[in-house]
């Protein structure tokens, strides 16, 4: 814990929590607006010191909660609002440091796969492999010659980035845009 003596204010202010607000895929920063999941004891404050961090002060004199404070926080972005499973999250104030994790939506990817000719590449084996973990199929679309999809799914950590085989050798490395429902990729089938 710090302490911290605001300009302009007499009371000595301590810091008592850090919450870090992260997309689960990306490690990226979320931007969030914060509130307590319930009425503070008195003394107690949120600070926004950036979009993404929110920080939790008491007056040094302030009394002690007697269970863990709850802090409500809520995505801002409206580009990314809807590409989270949950846009509002409650996090328990347990620990002095937390990061809290917005998970990804479902969304699809879409390889387009061609031939070094340009023409469509069909009936391939087309999996996207992650750092760590099981590859994901994808299946071929019978209305749309080489384009090969994959279930909807949310994209975890292991798939940032993406490696993109072909009939078991790798052809491409991409990543899953996250602000978008299917991210699209065009790849060449070297064989």
């Amino acid at each position: 814990m710090s302490t911290v003596r605001p300009l302009g204010e007499d009371s000595v202010r301590t810091l008592r929590h850090e919450i870090h607000a992260v997309h689960a895929t990306t490690g990226a920063p979320v931007s969030v607006s914060a509130e307590f999941g319930s009425e503070p004891p008195r003394g107690w404050a949120l600070r926004k010191p950036s979009p993404s961090v929110v920080v939790v002060t008491v007056d040094a004199a302030g009394p002690a909660p007697a269970l863990p404070l709850q802090v409500r926080l809520t995505a801002t972005d409206p580009a990314a609002q809807d590409r989270f499973v949950a846009k509002t999250v409650d996090v328990v104030l347990a620990q002095p440091e937390v990061s809290q994790d917005f998970q990804p939506a479902p969304s699809l990817l879409e390889v387009t796969l061609v031939r070094p000719d340009g023409d469509p590449s069909t009936g391939r084996a087309v999996t996207v492999e992650p750092a760590a973990g099981a590859a994901v199929g994808l299946t071929e679309d019978p209305a749309a010659a080489g384009v090969y999809r994959s279930p909807p799914m949310a994209w975890s950590a292991q798939f940032h980035p993406l490696d993109i085989h072909v009939d078991g050798a790798s052809v491409r490395r991409a990543i899953v845009d996250v602000t978008a429902r299917t991210t699209r990729i065009r790849a060449v089938d070297p064989t």
